[in-house]
Formats: C-alpha cells, sequence, structure tokens
C-alpha cells in the first residue's frame, strides 16, 4: 500500500522549522501509537526562507514534484499568500488559519491574538474569527511586545530566557478580560509551551500538526 508522503513548507522563521517537525513527530506517537522507524511517514521538508514576493513567483511545486501528496505550510504570515500557492499546486495545501480557529473553545468570546505585525494588519485570521463569534482584544502594547519576542527568539541560544516577558504578556491579556490567546506565530511556539498560564493558550503550529496527522490517516 503507498505510505502518503507528507510535504512541509518551511524555513518562514530560521527557529520555527525544527519546533514544527518536532511538534508533527509527537502527534503521530499520539494519534498512531507508532513505535517503530517505519510506522512513520515520508515527509520532504523545503525551508524556505521568508520573505515570500506577491510579484515573483516561488516553486513551491517543488515539493509536489518531490512526491509529495499533500502539503502543510507552519506560517501565519505565509498564508497570505494561501489562495496563490494552492492555486499552483495539484495536491492539497492545508489551511493552517481554519485549523488554528477550530481549536478555539466555542465559549471564547475575546481571544488575545498573536502574531507577525504582517499578519495581524492583514486581517487574516480576525475576518474567520468574526464569523465563529470571537473578537480579536487588541493593545499596541501587546503587538510591540510579539515583535519584540519573535525578534528575539530567532537569535536566542535558549528562548526560555524569555519567559518572563512572555508571561508578563499573557497575564496582561487575561486580566483585559481574553478567554483564551491565539499563538499564530511558530516562532512563539516555543514560548507557548513554557510554564503555567492563567487562561488556555491555542497554538495554531500545534493544531497544524495535528491536522496533518489526522489528513495522513485518512488513507488508512
Amino acid at each position: 500500500m503507498h505510505q502518503r508522503q507528507i510535504g512541509i513548507l518551511a524555513g518562514m522563521g530560521p527557529r520555527s522549522t525544527a519546533p514544527f517537525i518536532d511538534m508533527l513527530i509527537t502527534e503521530f506517537l499520539r494519534q498512531t501509537g507508532a513505535r517503530y522507524d517505519d510506522d512513520f511517514p515520508p515527509i520532504t521538508i523545503l525551508s524556505w526562507p521568508t520573505p515570500f514576493y506577491v510579484d515573483r513567483p516561488v516553486d513551491h511545486a517543488l515539493l509536489e514534484r518531490d512526491g509529495a501528496d499533500f502539503i502543510a505550510m507552519p506560517s501565519s504570515t505565509a498564508h497570505l499568500y494561501y489562495d496563490s500557492l494552492a492555486a499552483g499546486l495539484h495536491v492539497p495545501l492545508l489551511d493552517m488559519i481554519e485549523v488554528a480557529i477550530n481549536f478555539l473553545p466555542d465559549d471564547a468570546r475575546k481571544v488575545g491574538l498573536l502574531a507577525t505585525r504582517p499578519a495581524m494588519e492583514s486581517g487574516i485570521y480576525q475576518g474567520r474569527m468574526a464569523g465563529r463569534g470571537h473578537s480579536v482584544l487588541k493593545e499596541q502594547e501587546w503587538q510591540l511586545a510579539a515583535d519584540e519576542m519573535i525578534r528575539a527568539v530567532k537569535v536566542a541560544r535558549d528562548p526560555a530566557i524569555l519567559m518572563p516577558r512572555w508571561a508578563t504578556l499573557i497575564e496582561g491579556m487575561a486580566e483585559a478580560g481574553a478567554d483564551c490567546v491565539l499563538v499564530a506565530c511558530t516562532d512563539l511556539s516555543g514560548l507557548a509551551a513554557l510554564g503555567p498560564s492563567p487562561i488556555p493558550i491555542i497554538d495554531a503550529a500545534l493544531a497544524l500538526a495535528g491536522a496533518v496527522v489526522r489528513y495522513w490517516r485518512l488513507a488508512e
């Protein structure tokens, strides 16, 4: 039986690819109970550093030519180009934005959103969240803090040193009335996994990793 091959279009952040692959392998363990090396699927990773350019072609079909049966792209910012990327492929491209929003608690009316400034300003999450009854709390100081931490994570030897700033940010969102926080930047995923939080944290990258395994298992 053909074992479906997964394509990962990554590299948008220098420290984002490896953590996402780790999430993906952990999800395979959790969902399938994999024990041996050949229990895991073939994965092709294309690490393509940003920026993407609207007026320049990207050879995203490389993963398709390499045999990928479907592709995941663990970058919210890159999803600004989702429609044009998907249109150039003959295999499915999973929608990280849709997957992440589906993971928000139904009763979460006010959501703190952490994303890159381009993703935040594009409204790529906000519009779809509003259609599900979720409103996004906005504070300029939160975006400034997110910008600073994203830059710091890229060069930090140990992201854990950023935990005090991260804890202060999450506490501020909770105090402002956020029911949960959606972390929509893979560079921040490592921080989201460290330490307790006063409110639930939904990690878009982790949600996508789970969706990749579920989609892969459709062929079982």
